[in-house]
This record gives C-alpha cells, sequence and structure tokens, in this order.
C-alpha cells in the first residue's frame, strides 16, 4: 500500500470518531428541544449570537420555517465555512498539518476572500442609502460568507497546529485540489438549502451554525491558554487535549453570553 493510500485511510478511520461526536450533539440537541420546544432552543441559541451579530434589520438574515436564522447570513456563512475545515482535513489526513496552502490554491483563496469584501462593501454601500453596484441579497451573503469562512479556516488550523502538537505534519492543511472542490460541493448544499427553503433544517442549521461559533471561539481560546501556560507543542494526542477543551468552550461560551448582555444593555440604554 502506498504511503498516499495509507494515509487516506487513516483519514477516513476518523469518520466513526467525528459520526460519534456528531451523534452526541444532535441527541444534545433533541434532548434540549423536547425539554423547552424547538421555539426555546431558538432563542437560547439567538440569543448566544446576540453579542457577536446584532442585526435589527432582517434583510441581512435568512428564514427557515418562517423562524429568523441565528446569526446574519454572511457571519453564517464564515463561521460554517471555517469551522468545516476542522473536520474535513482529519477526514483527508491533514488534521495535524502545518503548511499553508500552495501559492496558486492560496491565490483562490485569496480571491474567495476578496469576493466576500467586495460584496460587503456594496451591502454597506446600499444600507448607507447610497447606490449600489448591484442590489444585496442574501444568498450572495452566504454563499460569499461561505468562501471566505473556508478561506481563513484554512490559515487558521495550520497555526493551531503549530503549537498543540508534539508530532506535526508539515505537509500543507489542504490535501489538494480535488478535496478542496469536494468540500466546496458540501457547501453548496448548504447553500442550496438554504436557498430553496429546506424547513426542516431550521434547528439544525440553528444548531450547527452555534456549534460553529463555540468551536472557534473556543480554539481561539484554546491558542491562547497554551500560549499563557507555555505549553507548547507538548501535546501527543487528542486525548490530551480533553480538559484544556473544556476550559476553552466554556470560555467561549461565557464570552458570547456576556457579549450578549452588554449589547442588550447599550440597546436598551
Amino acid at each position: 500500500m502506498s504511503s498516499m493510500q495509507a494515509m487516506a485511510n487513516r483519514g477516513w478511520r476518523r469518520v466513526p470518531v467525528i459520526s460519534t461526536a456528531v451523534l452526541f450533539a444532535g441527541l444534545a440537541l433533541l434532548a434540549t428541544v423536547a425539554v423547552f420546544g424547538s421555539d426555546h432552543a431558538m432563542d437560547v441559541m439567538r440569543l448566544l449570537h446576540a453579542g457577536v451579530d446584532y442585526h435589527p434589520d432582517p434583510s441581512h438574515s435568512f428564514f427557515l420555517d418562517g423562524e429568523r436564522s441565528v446569526q446574519c447570513a454572511r457571519n453564517t456563512g464564515i463561521y460554517l465555512g471555517a469551522f468545516l475545515t476542522l473536520p474535513w482535513a482529519w477526514v483527508t489526513g491533514r488534521g495535524r498539518a502545518t503548511g499553508f496552502p500552495p501559492m496558486r490554491l492560496g491565490m483562490v483563496l485569496a480571491l474567495c476572500f476578496g469576493i466576500m469584501v467586495a460584496d460587503g462593501v456594496n451591502s454597506l454601500v446600499a444600507d448607507l442609502g447610497y447606490r449600489a453596484a448591484y442590489p444585496p441579497n442574501t444568498g450572495l451573503r452566504l454563499g460569499t460568507g461561505l468562501l471566505a469562512g473556508t478561506a481563513a479556516g484554512w490559515y487558521f488550523l495550520p497555526v493551531l497546529n503549530g503549537v498543540l502538537w508534539q508530532q506535526v505534519d508539515e505537509r500543507p492543511v489542504n490535501r489538494g485540489v480535488f478535496w478542496m472542490v469536494a468540500l466546496w460541493a458540501i457547501e453548496l448544499g448548504i447553500w442550496l438549502a438554504v436557498i430553496i427553503e429546506v424547513d426542516w433544517l431550521v434547528v439544525p442549521m440553528a444548531a450547527l451554525t452555534s456549534a460553529a461559533s463555540l468551536t472557534l471561539f473556543g480554539s481561539v481560546n484554546l491558542l491562547l491558554l497554551i500560549l499563557l501556560l507555555r505549553s507548547e507543542n507538548r501535546y501527543e494526542r487528542v486525548q490530551d487535549l480533553v480538559k484544556l477543551v473544556s476550559v476553552a468552550i466554556c470560555a467561549a461560551t461565557m464570552q458570547l453570553g456576556l457579549l450578549a448582555v452588554l449589547v442588550r444593555l447599550v440597546v436598551a440604554a
């Protein structure tokens, strides 16, 4: 068996682990919905993002089953795009990679980020009452957010890996163009589900967005914790990080909650 095949097999062996994590997250969500009802679950998830995504204008959000998204469309795309790079890197055998994407792919990712910035500026111009180059819409906000989030994720993950692991993989975090296109295909499916309004996805979509937010804030906290504790490159297994990850996620939850309270106080004032 070639080294590439062996690497791919190791990557796919991560799928049961990831699937188990998703299953438990899904069961936790179902339990929350069963106890409090879907309306209350949506309120909790919407409150979680109130501090980092305060948009009184509903035109910046998308709606499923009559429920407004827990974040604006663009931020939903950014958070989901960045979040999806993490499991995707592990599935493709690059979970510990510290190399940035190669130059050509990096230029494509930079273009993706630039498209999001351009669309954001166009949307801001329209919000300020000036004539925009084209009418802003939710689909563009979500789509460009997904592209930009994915681009950001491919550059953040190598930095995080370079601080975490005792033994690192110096190859680029992205395995190649084929796998990049495959990830974009998954994101296209998410985008289409929102555009055609698949209403039964309202709670799963909100839960996935919330998981993405907690994961990204938690990842930044984890990075800062390791630097603060001066424990760089001391970890061999994922299990070695359980305590630190728990602290980082709890801190992320408190940070988001505190920001939500502060925004409510400012708005009320």
